[in-house]
């Protein structure tokens, strides 16, 4: 099941250390009940919803196939900017994804054209190397900011990203929170 437990941590601008400690747990579970990767009892709602101030059935995310986050507009140099008004409500396709997420590209990039709609499939940091050498939507940890490009591995644990249009420099990154493989296109015409 998912969860809307993360957005209610950040939202409370707490980190999964503190959340941790608030209901007597470790910052691991927390990310493990954030992600999916184990089950969220009623038990567990319920305590999120005693520190997040919050009905129980708010904690409980729509399925994959309801409305789809977009966390950008893609920009040159692989930065994603904030969104325009018109689509910070976001989208309801049907997607082919477990975790979905997406940004909306802003200008001709490569092989991506100004209006395309990139949906990733979101991996948690244990299974990032299943992005590797593919176009994904990264968010690095510590940051609230997002890039795009074609991710591989760099040497101890580090990772690049290849930004979408020719000659742009690469991107070190130290340490990723989540990559998302893109797994949808739309494009509009």
């Amino acid at each position: 099941m998912k969860t809307r437990i993360r957005q209610y941590r950040k939202q409370k601008g707490l980190t999964q250390l503190e959340l941790a400690d608030r209901v007597g747990t470790t910052a691991a579970t927390i990310s493990r009940l954030e992600t999916s990767d184990m089950t969220v009892s009623m038990d567990w709602l319920s305590r999120f919803s005693a520190i997040f101030h919050v009905p129980v059935s708010e904690l409980i995310d729509e399925p994959a196939n309801g409305r789809l986050e977009l966390v950008g507009l893609l920009r040159h140099g692989g930065r994603l900017m904030a969104l325009p008004p018109e689509l910070r409500g976001g989208l309801n396709p049907d997607i082919q994804a477990r975790d979905p997420v997406a940004l909306q590209v802003g200008d001709n990039l490569g092989a991506y054209r100004s209006g395309d709609i990139l949906i990733g499939d979101r991996l948690t940091r244990e299974n990032i190397y299943l992005a590797f050498n593919r176009d994904c939507i990264v968010l690095p940890v510590g940051s609230e900011q997002c890039h795009c490009g074609r991710l591989t591995p760099g040497d101890q644990g580090n990772y690049w990203l290849m930004p979408a249009e020719s000659g742009s420099q690469m991107i070190a990154l130290p340490d990723l929170e989540w990559a998302a493989p893109i797994v949808t296109l739309i494009r509009h015409f």
